[in-house]
C-alpha cells in the first residue's frame, strides 16, 4: 500500500530566507541569524469527505457473500466488482464473521483503489481501523509502517501545530520528526534538523556550529528553497 504524500503539501508553504549576522560570541549564533524554522501547519492540505456518503456493511451482504460460491481463480474474472465481491466472499469463508474482517469490507467497499485520497480525521480513524485489521490478519512491515504514517497523520491534522510550536513545543518536534522520516528516509539530516529546531522553539542559545549544520540539513531536506 502507497504511503500518502501529504507531508509534500504539508511543505509547501515553507519560506526559509539564509543569511549571517555580523555581530554576537564567537561561540553562541545571534539571534537574528537564526532561519525562521519551516511549520507544519495543516491549513494547505486538501480533503475531500467521503462521510456522507460512507456506507456501513449491512447484514444482507454479509449472508449474499456467505451464500455465494467463489470461482476457483478470482483473477480471472474479468468484472472488477464482481471479483471484489468473490475476494470478500473468500475472506468470510477463511477466517469467519469477526470484526477484522467486517471492518475490511466495509472499507474496501467505501474506498476503491484509485480514488481521491481523503485526509479528513473521520476518514484517517476509518483507515486506521481498515490497517490493523489488516495488521491483525496479515502483519508485515510494511503496513506497520503505513498505520504508523496515518496514525501520525490524524494527530497533525486535529492538532494547531501552529500553537503547538509555543504550548507543546516537545511535542511538536516530535510529531515533526516522524513526519519527515515517512518522507524522506531516517537521515540523520532529519535529526539534526529537528533536534536544533527545539532549541530554537524553546528560546535556547545556538551556537555557530549549530547554526551552520541546522542550515546544512535544511539544504539537504529541502534544496530546492536554497536556490531560490
Amino acid at each position: 500500500m502507497k504511503k500518502h504524500t501529504i507531508l509534500q503539501i504539508c511543505i509547501l508553504s515553507i519560506s526559509i530566507f539564509y543569511g549571517c549576522g555580523d555581530g554576537g560570541d564567537a561561540e553562541t549564533a545571534p539571534t537574528s541569524t537564526i532561519t525562521n524554522p519551516p511549520i507544519l501547519t495543516n491549513t494547505s492540505i486538501p480533503t475531500d469527505s467521503t462521510d456522507d456518503t460512507w456506507v456501513p456493511l449491512s447484514e444482507d451482504y454479509i449472508t449474499e457473500l456467505l451464500e455465494t460460491d467463489v470461482p476457483p481463480l478470482i483473477s480471472w474474472v474479468d468484472d472488477p466488482e464482481l471479483q471484489r465481491k468473490y475476494n470478500h466472499a473468500l475472506l468470510l469463508k477463511e477466517h469467519g464473521d469477526i470484526p477484522q474482517i467486517r471492518t475490511i469490507i466495509e472499507f474496501e467497499l467505501n474506498h476503491k483503489p484509485g480514488g481521491t485520497v481523503d485526509t479528513t480525521p473521520e476518514f484517517l480513524e476509518r483507515e486506521i481501523a481498515y490497517l490493523e485489521s489488516v495488521m491483525f490478519l496479515w502483519p508485515s512491515k510494511e503496513t506497520q509502517e503505513t498505520l504508523a504514517f496515518v496514525k501520525n497523520l490524524k494527530l497533525h491534522l486535529t492538532l494547531d501545530m501552529k500553537s503547538l510550536t509555543e504550548e507543546n513545543p516537545r511535542l511538536y518536534i516530535q510529531i515533526t520528526r516522524s513526519m519527515l522520516i515517512d518522507e524522506f528516509g531516517d537521515l540523520p539530516e532529519v535529526h539534526t534538523y529537528t533536534t536544533i529546531l527545539l532549541n530554537i522553539l524553546l528560546e535556547e542559545p545556538i551556537t555557530e556550529a549549530e547554526l551552520e549544520a541546522y542550515q546544512k540539513a535544511m539544504d539537504t531536506l529541502w534544496p530546492e528553497i536554497k536556490e531560490e
